[in-house]
């Protein structure tokens, strides 16, 4: 029992010192570069004033800030400010770690993450700039700032979409021209080519089949018509006349004719006129000479 209780005491302080460790090694960095991370933070809370002003359609109309607080336009501001900091001071950082990190001699990645860079880094400082002055007019520091420019706004409302579609341009391109996507895309090329092929052979194998078939099916009709024609005819000609030898056999002489029979009186028919001889006439002529 107190082994048991020994190692899981030893297990707990062994997790406690890992992570220890890792908390080290992270405070290590920024201890190292704390003006870049206070930048980047400082930066992000800017952003996330932007994107918190656009959700809520923050207003400035005659020194007086205005602004839509329901729940659509709640969740819009939430959206917006996590979303500024992401695009912006984190892309910032990705991209640059991208660039550190990229396979050697890989010119795409290379060009690819170099132009997020310069991007993420305008954009991020556009939007400071932006933020800082919807917040010096929103709070009234100076009187030079009493509404929002048309170019600030504009800047918050398409900035955001435009670095969302470009970041994923730019990652998909970064993916897609690496070692790992370039061998895995060949692989899968070869695979589909020799699916294809084993297809191909499979259907040729088909069609050869059904010509081979239809090949030996017709040889051996042939052969058994050739074989059984001749006896299926002959049998068919014998049945045939054994049937019509009747009709040609000649009648015994002993064996009384019928007479044929007439035809039986037509119902309701009406009876048949008299037919008087062509020479009716001439008669008629006579028996009128005689009677003058």
């Amino acid at each position: 029992m107190s082994s048991y209780v020994e190692n899981l005491k030893n297990q707990m302080k062994k997790r406690a010192q890992e992570e220890s460790d890792n908390f080290k090694r992270s405070s290590k960095d920024f201890a190292d570069h704390p003006l870049l991370y206070i930048a980047l933070f400082i930066s992000g809370m800017l952003s996330l004033f932007a994107g918190v002003a656009i959700g809520l359609g923050v207003r400035v109309d005659a020194g007086t800030v205005t602004a839509k607080v329901n729940a659509p336009n709640i969740f819009a501001a939430v959206l917006y400010g996590a979303s500024f900091p992401i695009f912006f001071e984190y892309a910032l950082a990705n991209w640059l770690k991208k660039y550190l990190m990229r396979e050697p001699g890989n010119r795409t990645q290379e060009w690819t993450a170099a132009a997020m860079i310069v991007l993420t880094f305008l954009g991020t400082c556009i939007t400071a700039y932006s933020a800082s002055d919807v917040i010096a007019t929103a709070f009234g520091f100076f009187s030079s700032f009493q509404e929002i420019p048309q170019s600030v706004q504009k800047w918050i409302v398409y900035a955001l979409p435009t670095m969302l579609m470009i970041n994923v341009a730019a990652g998909e391109m970064y993916r897609q021209f690496s070692q790992e996507a370039v061998l895995r895309r060949q692989a899968e090329m070869d695979l589909r080519e020799a699916q294809v092929d084993a297809d191909m052979e499979v259907r040729l194998a088909q069609m050869d089949a059904q010509k081979s078939i239809a090949i030996h099916a017709a040889k051996t009709y042939t052969e058994r018509a050739r074989a059984e024609a001749g006896t299926i005819g002959q049998n068919r000609g014998d049945n045939k006349w054994q049937k019509d030898r009747e009709t040609y056999l000649p009648t015994p002489a002993n064996t009384p004719r019928q007479q044929p029979t007439p035809p039986a009186p037509i119902a309701n028919a009406q009876p048949a006129g008299a037919v008087f001889s062509a020479e009716v006439e001439d008669h008629l002529a006579d028996f009128q000479n005689g009677q003058g």
